[in-house]
């Protein structure tokens, strides 16, 4: 690699934080344009579930979608975690409706 001007060092090896800091910028930028290319950041067109059927069709479908390659396995796993929390406090939320009712039957 070439060095910079008016430095001993090539990019990758200058000392000069101003230089540093554009490459790193520039590394940031490349990575996300690269990531737009290969559709790791495409956004899944999904909207917020409901209920526990729509949050498990979320997650089918996002099984799908990593498993064809078009989504990044970590944006998966991340959706994964969420539609399962949701999924468990909506199950406690119903737990405790049904509580509720049944103590108020007394």
């Amino acid at each position: 690699m070439p060095r910079v001007a008016g430095d001993l060092y090539c990019l990758n090896h200058t000392k000069r934080e101003e230089i540093q800091a554009r490459r790193l910028r520039g590394n940031a930028k490349g990575g996300y344009s690269k990531a737009l290319k290969t559709g790791q950041y495409a956004p899944l067109d999904i909207e917020p579930p409901r209920n526990v059927a729509e949050a498990e069709t979320i997650l089918a479908r996002v099984v799908y979608e990593t498993a064809r390659g078009t989504l990044n396995p970590n944006v998966g796993r991340l959706l994964v975690t969420a539609c399962r929390a949701f999924i468990e406090a909506h199950s406690v939320n119903e737990l405790e409706k049904r509580i509720e009712k049944l103590e108020g039957a007394k």
